[in-house]
């Protein structure tokens, strides 16, 4: 009986693992294709510090560049300081 729990047990462990991933996934490809993502505003600013947030490395940098770059060509006060966070 307790080896079918622990079966059981490792394979919810697994499934929640993929399934996290795969959430994660989405969100950045939701984010990338987002509407307001095209612009000179404070919503693409925004949005390239969301996608910072979801990536890492290389990537992130890229996406907190951009989002830093723009935040202070249209004076977007919180924007620069979401970006040094």
């Amino acid at each position: 009986m307790t080896k079918v729990i622990k079966y059981y047990l490792i394979i919810l462990l697994l499934l929640s693992i993929s399934n996290t991933s795969f959430a994660k996934q989405n969100a950045n490809e939701s984010l990338l294709n987002a509407p307001n993502i095209s612009g000179n505003d404070s919503k693409k600013v925004d949005t390239l510090i969301g996608l910072a947030k979801e990536n890492t490395n290389a990537n992130f940098l890229k996406y907190i560049n951009e989002a830093l770059s723009l935040a202070e060509k249209i004076n977007y006060k919180e924007g620069i300081v979401s970006c040094a966070r």
